[in-house]
């Protein structure tokens, strides 16, 4: 072990060995035999951990990384065939706005308490729904979903990352991005955006050179009346280019490269992978029955984990109706919100 040490210059200064008026031999014998103890475990630890120093400052800078190697490798996506989705859109929009749920604004506040789960009790007097607009907003739901035009073949394509990005959320985007690139992923990515007030400038030129591209949404849609994340979060993964998903948060770093999820037993059986969130279902008991799924109120969903949004593996193929109807509950979530 000392021979890995041969390249240290160690200087022990002390003011007792410059000092001729007050040092001491004794003094100087101390600080010696505690430099060395110092290096000696040094020694003993770096043997029983069967670990290599190399302590001169070229290696402790570098970095290897495969950065630019993959990044070179990663063909960016083309932008979605903006006729085809604007053309869909604007029939889904009619679509929605011909069907919205009753009452569209219920006006309520939060539970009195987040960090308990509230009773059935709690839950029900909150929503305060007559039987009328449930049965309405049924009704609304069965229709929107008849009208959702079939899979567009050949507009989405391969598998991609999307993350949800754009002002101040750009920077927290920046790590997540950085590091999908060091862990080895090979998988384009498309940043979403809003509109371009949203973007920083020279930021979207930046990340092409790692095989990622800009997109907004408002290029696609009227995004004015978009005031919640959830609603921007369905939007961009339904209007980005790739037919299979990993959708991220702005927020989510990766510690390990996620292009093999598309090829795991869940993805591949189910066509979706969800996350579960920290918290129960507390919606109401008239949604179950609002979207088709119990034919009165129902307390199926209350012993349901809710799951988290932040990050979702989806496959448009074989949920677009599914999606869409996410999409309906998304862009109407002044009603919507008190139930998901």
């Amino acid at each position: 072990m000392a021979q890995r040490f041969e390249h240290l210059s160690i200087r022990i200064r002390h003011a007792g060995l410059t000092d001729q008026r007050s040092g001491s031999l004794r003094q100087q014998v101390v600080v010696i035999s505690c430099w060395a103890f110092l290096l000696y475990l040094i020694l003993r630890g770096s043997q029983s951990m069967n670990l290599t120093f190399s302590l001169s400052p070229a290696t402790l800078l570098s970095c290897n990384s495969n950065r630019d190697r993959i990044s070179q490798s990663v063909v960016v996506p083309k932008a979605p065939n903006k006729k085809i989705l604007g053309k869909m859109w604007q029939s889904l929009h009619n679509s929605f706005d011909q069907n919205k749920p009753q009452p569209l604004n219920l006006g309520l506040t939060t539970f009195e308490s987040m960090t308990t789960f509230p009773p059935l009790e709690a839950i029900q007097s909150h929503t305060h729904l007559e039987r009328v607009d449930v049965e309405a907003t049924r009704r609304s739901h069965i229709e929107v979903v008849k009208n959702i035009p079939a899979y567009p073949e050949g507009l989405y394509k391969g598998r991609g990352i999307v993350i949800l990005a754009g002002g101040r959320f750009s920077p927290f985007a920046t790590t997540g991005m950085g590091m999908l690139r060091e862990i080895g992923s090979t998988l384009p990515v498309e940043i979403w955006m809003k509109d371009k007030k949203e973007e920083k400038p020279g930021w979207c030129k930046d990340i092409l050179q790692d095989g990622m591209v800009c997109r907004r949404l408002s290029d696609y849609m009227d995004t004015s009346a978009m005031e919640s994340g959830y609603q921007l979060k369905v939007t961009s993964i339904l209007f980005s280019s790739f037919e299979q998903i990993l959708f991220l948060d702005a927020d989510n770093v990766p510690v390990q490269n996620p292009d093999s999820i598309f090829d795991a037993p869940a993805f591949t059986d189910t066509g979706v992978i969800l996350w579960p969130d920290y918290w129960k279902h507390s919606g109401s008991p008239f949604l179950p029955f609002e979207v088709g799924l119990s034919d009165d109120a129902s307390e199926i969903l209350r012993q349901d984990q809710t799951a988290e949004s932040g990050q979702l593996v989806w496959n448009k193929r074989r949920h677009w109706k599914v999606g869409y109807s996410l999409l309906l509950h998304a862009l109407t979530s002044r009603h919507w919100s008190i139930f998901c």
